[in-house]
């Protein structure tokens, strides 16, 4: 392993103008990270069932803005390795300390 093996990239925070390096996170936490949205989907739909509806009920929503019919066919594919990717190099992972959120 070399000197130059940390995959990184100099970008400006959007909301600050400040310079910040940004390395994706690994596949393993980002795997977990999703396994846990996921779980919090799961329950959120359940307590609907249930009729302990939440204030803000936002799953019908986001599964028809994302071209699915079924919310718990939404909710299987959360997991997916293409979302997991697509969640761990997401950009805005390294404005951590911007003053901005």
């Amino acid at each position: 392993m070399g000197m130059y093996d940390t995959v990184y990239a100099e970008l400006d925070c959007p909301f600050c103008g400040k310079q910040y390096r940004y390395s994706p996170m690994t596949s393993q936490r980002a795997a977990q990270e999703m396994s846990e949205h996921k779980q919090w989907h799961i329950e959120t739909r359940e307590k609907h069932l249930r009729g302990e509806e939440e204030v803000f009920y936002m799953q019908d929503l986001w599964e028809k803005q994302e071209g699915f019919d079924d919310v718990d066919k939404w909710i299987d594919q959360l997991d997916s390795p293409d979302n997991i990717e697509a969640y761990r190099t997401r950009p805005h992972l390294g404005v951590e300390g911007c003053a901005y959120p």
